[in-house]
């Protein structure tokens, strides 16, 4: 913005007595010396979290991590210059609206009202069923004011726990098309990431032991031998649902986040 060429507009509006002129230079001198010449790069993040049932147990951690991860963005900077950090907050998978709205809602748009935010993220509830992620991520995309400028940073923070592969819309897709958009997809997956499996059941009556230490007829076996000695567990296999979660992060050209700030 160029304040000594709308200075000489001005004055030379003045001088030839163009009141209407004037009143126009002057309403675009006011709105120009308004802006900054190095305004400040912008951060729009957007967490897209499930509230569905099966978060009850989880939904607790999940919102404490992602505060935590959220107000260490405060000092995100570009070129030396502290970014302004903008925060929007979907829940999926939500029991508040319906299968028409595909149990998703916006809750907070994208603001730098952090406190707002955080007022509405910990008031959410787990109380859901079905859980969309492909329609979510799409929302997210298309429904937030993100930044124009595509060298601002841009990105959708997804957690849940359940399968992906949910809903009309492929998540995969969704994340691919998020990356079109230069808003990078990450997610967070509050299930286990492994398994460790157990060879065979122990013998005895039903559940293994001594049928409760006494003779029942219920139990297969009155006087039941001792218990043999469990197999050694085998080595941690990866969860399939985690892999699901990290593959819908590659294909958002993001990361599979770890929120536990204990580790």
């Amino acid at each position: 913005v160029n304040l000594f060429l709308f200075t000489f507009i001005f004055l030379k509006s003045i001088l030839k007595n163009k009141r209407s002129h004037t009143k126009k230079v002057v309403s675009a001198l006011l709105a120009a010396s308004s802006l900054s010449v190095f305004s400040a790069p912008t951060a729009d993040v957007a967490i897209v979290l499930d509230t569905s049932g099966s978060m009850q147990g989880l939904i607790n951690q999940v919102r404490d991590g992602l505060w935590k991860t959220l107000n260490s963005l405060g000092e995100l900077k570009k070129d030396g210059q502290k970014a302004e950090v903008r925060l929007a907050l979907f829940e999926y998978g939500s029991g508040v609206v319906n299968a028409e709205a595909n149990y998703i809602q916006l809750l907070t748009p994208l603001t730098t009202d952090h406190t707002k935010l955080a007022q509405a993220l910990f008031a959410t509830k787990a109380q859901g069923g079905t859980e969309y992620s492909g329609v979510a991520l799409k929302m997210a995309t298309e429904n937030l004011k993100w930044s124009e400028l595509s060298d601002d940073f841009k990105t959708i923070v997804i957690a849940g726990n359940e399968t992906i592969h949910q809903g009309p819309v492929n998540p995969l897709d969704s994340a691919a098309s998020s990356v079109k958009e230069d808003i990078l997809v990450n997610t967070i997956f509050a299930g286990s990431q492994t398994f460790t499996l157990f060879g065979g059941f122990n013998g005895g009556g039903f559940g293994g032991g001594f049928c409760g230490g006494v003779q029942s007829p219920f139990c297969p076996n009155p006087n039941p031998a001792p218990n043999p000695t469990p197999a050694p567990p085998q080595d941690p296999t990866p969860n399939p649902i985690f892999l699901e979660w990290e593959e819908m992060a590659e294909a958002g050209g993001g990361q599979s986040l770890n929120i536990d700030h204990n580790k």
